[in-house]
């Protein structure tokens, strides 16, 4: 079955038959657009964006060196697992021996092994040593000679929130009330924001201070946030904020320059992609307050620009964030204002994703009739005529997919089974249509995925699906996914098939992996 078929056969679990056709026509239209945008980029945007990449992996190794040399052995693995990964320079033996000096000597041997087949010589002395090092803890253990604790593993505890204070909700609050008044129209003052409140500019100021800002520099910031957001789908936040707090620390102080009103304006708006893309990564690293204080900050950008395409995308990104956070309801005020910036666009897609996002949520508030109505306003946006966006969009055709199959798969969980179905079909077509390389989200997928079956008590499939959700993830650090993983864990649990609960054993001990 081609592309077009899987598509075809996919929407079909979207609209009812009336529409089908017109939903169909539209999910090709809006694969054909993302294919046509990504295949005709400028020469000189897709060389831009290949520089900055390479950029990009550079300073990541460099930054992996350099936490390594001052002993913050669990920056260094961040940064060196997507240098190793990307094969830069000696990257992987570097990363190999820090995390023998974590104890993550499981993961230290399969960086030897990978070493050694890209030709470095000194890995099999490594993992030599990293063999004698477990097998002397293994000892260790066994003899009662030592207490041993458990190891260090080079990620940061990813875990739910705990119960919400009154400052934190306070500042939910707040954001909210932000949030709605910029999309309501309301402009920020720029003056709000001081260098303190800026940690990512302190100092940084004096260099563009009364200089010529050129369409150059903002292009080599459009473009870095473009390879930075790569290397997020791929890698997931933890790995990456490192590298965008420090291209935002380049990049923000750009205000302070001079530069005619159409380069300011483009300015804002890359600015604000760049706090948006620095907002999600901070949620994936577990940081909800530095979240909301990106998210904040690209608001007050674009009240400046009127780039409700954008707009639509920082609402989307910050309902994204409290819907993995188990605030369903706070996640729903976030899809409407949302919407209401992807109806100012014309772009039918975008409301589409708004919309189909709140049916996820009613479906994870076991709102089935709610989540059916919304999922059928989902196929009428669907069903109009494709427009051109005037700006790039972030809608593509696996993410209209995914969101329509989760808000099944969400229903399939909480309500009834009858859904599992459609949630296969929609989130397979996901898959055929989304990137190798986005790692993360197909991850997404086949969690959601495995969790049908499991609610179709199809075990088989549910494992199937399951261990390639863990193996996809392996390089993967996100809050985001440890949640999800969490909650399929759980619906494994409620099984008493014995291949349920492999599956969760499985999911426990990459849990228990970020935990340690």
């Amino acid at each position: 079955m081609n592309l077009n078929e899987r598509l075809r056969a996919a929407a079909a679990s979207i609209a009812a038959p009336a529409c089908a056709l017109d939903v169909r026509r539209k999910l090709r239209q809006v694969e054909t657009r993302y294919e046509t945008v990504t295949s005709t980029t400028a020469d000189t945007e897709k060389l831009d964006s290949d520089i900055e990449l390479h950029a990009a992996l550079e300073r990541a190794y460099q930054a992996g060196v350099d936490a390594r040399s001052r002993g913050d052995l669990t920056e260094a693995a961040h940064q060196l697992l997507i240098a190793a990964d990307q094969q830069i320079g000696d990257a992987s033996v570097q990363l190999a021996e820090v995390l023998v000096d974590l104890g993550d000597y499981t993961n230290a041997l399969r960086w030897c092994a990978v070493a050694a087949a890209d030709g470095f010589g000194e890995a099999a002395e490594l993992a030599h040593r990293c063999r004698d090092r477990r097998d002397m803890i293994d000892q260790q253990r066994h003899h009662g000679q030592a207490r041993v604790t458990a190891r260090v593993n080079p990620r940061p505890l990813l875990s739910r929130p705990p119960f919400l204070t009154r400052e934190d909700q306070a500042e939910r609050d707040q954001f909210l009330a932000h949030a709605t008044a910029i999309t309501l129209g309301a402009t920020a003052l720029e003056s709000f924001w001081t260098a303190s409140e800026l940690p990512w500019s302190i100092g940084a100021h004096p260099q563009w201070e009364g200089r010529p800002v050129t369409l150059w520099d903002v292009r080599q910031t459009e473009a870095a946030t473009r390879a930075l957001r790569t290397l997020d789908y791929q890698y997931g936040g933890a790995n990456v904020r490192s590298a965008v707090l420090t291209q935002l620390g380049w990049a923000e102080p750009m205000l302070a320059g001079q530069g005619a009103e159409d380069i300011r304006k483009r300015l804002r708006t890359a600015l604000a992609d760049l706090h948006t893309l620095a907002g999600w990564v901070s949620f994936d690293a577990n940081l909800i307050a530095s979240a909301r204080l990106h998210f904040t900050r690209a608001l007050d950008l674009l009240s400046h620009t009127g780039n409700n395409g954008i707009l639509a995308h920082v609402l989307w990104r910050a309902g994204r964030m409290y819907l993995h956070s188990d605030a369903p309801h706070e996640a729903l005020k976030y899809f409407q204002l949302g919407e209401i910036a992807a109806e100012k666009t014309g772009d039918a897609t975008l409301t589409a994703l708004a919309v189909g996002s709140q049916a996820w949520v009613a479906g994870l508030m076991s709102n089935e009739d709610e989540a059916i109505h919304l999922l059928r306003r989902m196929r009428d946006e669907l069903s109009a005529p494709l427009l051109e966006p005037s700006a790039p969009t972030y809608v593509t055709a696996d993410a209209l997919l995914a969101t329509a199959g989760s808000a099944h798969a969400a229903l399939a969980r909480h309500t009834d089974a009858r859904h599992a179905p459609s949630a296969i079909r929609l989130l397979t077509a996901a898959l055929d249509v989304c990137e190798p390389s986005q790692a993360r989200s197909r991850t997404f997928i086949f969690t959601a995925m495995s969790g049908s079956h499991l609610a179709s008590d199809d075990i088989t499939a549910a494992r199937h699906t399951g261990y390639q959700a863990l193996d996809t993830a392996d390089n993967v650090v996100s809050r985001g996914l440890d949640g999800e993983f969490s909650t399929l864990k759980r619906d494994a649990e409620q099984h008493a098939h014995p291949t349920a609960r492999m599956l969760a054993n499985r999911i426990a001990e990459r849990l228990l992996d970020r935990a340690s």
